[in-house]
């Protein structure tokens, strides 16, 4: 049985993140959020005139997103992202980018990825709590959306990559290409790349 009523504060268990989708629905380019004032209805629950009062239309021209602790409705747009949240469910912060494919938070919610595939460098880093751009990268061959990994924590952010290198040989013929997989991992906040033991880059 579908309960009537739900705590908020469920919205930011992690586990419980497929509920969000109870407080949130989008038809075409429009999304209507529930303003989750204390313990509210859930929207099919809602009549019309009880919808009205307490939900919130917005637009967002990919399909919404939450943040990983459900704090942040994510919504893409044109030309900026904007960042849904608080008991009102308001505007909290907007990032003035434009032709925005994804939007990938760290699980920590500090740090958010945005993947532009039409921009010189479609990777940027950001830092979410002073709306910071601390870092963009070009795409190589073969990268997409899903390139970079967070880990677990949020404190580092990494990505596998290929490099073929071409040994020279006396002749033509004694040339080889060997291709190694090198994994590039940077730490937050400054995105400096990381050092091994024997202080290389890594």
């Amino acid at each position: 049985k579908t309960p009537d009523k739900t705590d908020y504060l469920e919205l930011n268990h992690q586990a419980l993140e497929t509920r969000h989708n109870q407080y949130a629905y989008q038809y075409q380019k429009k999304v209507v959020v529930n303003k989750l004032e204390g313990q509210t209805k859930i929207l099919w629950n809602l009549t019309d005139d009880e919808r009205k009062s307490i939900c919130e239309d917005f637009h967002s021209d990919k399909p919404f997103t939450w943040s990983p602790k459900g704090t942040y409705l994510v919504l893409v747009k044109s030309e900026k992202v904007e960042f849904i949240g608080g008991s009102q469910m308001t505007p909290i912060l907007t990032i003035n980018q434009p032709k925005v494919e994804n939007v990938i938070f760290s699980p920590c919610e500090r740090y958010v990825l945005l993947y532009q595939p039409r921009n010189d460098r479609p990777y940027s880093v950001w830092n979410f709590m002073s709306c910071e751009k601390i870092r963009d990268f070009e795409q190589d061959i073969g990268e997409d959306s899903k390139t970079f990994k967070w880990s677990h924590d949020g404190n580092y952010i990494a990505k596998m990559s290929k490099k073929t290198i071409v040994k020279e040989g006396e002749t033509e013929e004694e040339k080889s290409e060997v291709t190694k997989t090198f994994i590039s991992c940077y730490e937050l906040p400054s995105m400096q790349m990381c050092e091994d033991s024997d202080g290389n880059k890594v």
